[in-house]
């Protein structure tokens, strides 16, 4: 699937370790698709392919190529859009490179 937009926000990098003692890193954006009246926005993770993020800013034209997922926590349920690819609107894809600054966090993960 592919969300095309506005970036309108990009959160911090996130290090930590998973509950099998793995690093991991993470990071979102926000995407305003612009369409209508009332656009969509869309929150769109990276979770260990934070590189993806290289040359995306505030208000950076994008196409995130993203799998949907819904995973289950204590009988709530999840979903999450993770992008595999993005490309800026009129370019060639992103190269990898990290672009947010590091926040350390020991949490586990809950799925």
């Amino acid at each position: 699937m592919e969300i095309t937009g506005k970036v309108e926000f990009i959160s911090t990098l996130e290090k930590g370790t998973d509950k099998n003692g793995k690093e991991f890193e993470k990071a979102y954006f926000v995407v305003n698709d612009g369409i209508g009246q009332y656009p969509n926005k869309y929150k769109i993770e990276l979770f260990n392919k934070t590189d993806l993020m290289r040359g995306v800013a505030i208000g950076s034209e994008l196409t995130a190529s993203v799998n949907a997922s819904v995973n289950e926590w204590k009988e709530k349920h999840y979903c999450s859009l993770s992008a595999y690819k993005i490309e800026k609107v009129g370019t060639e894809a992103i190269a990898p490179t990290q672009q947010a600054a590091p926040v350390n966090t020991n949490d586990p993960l809950p799925f």
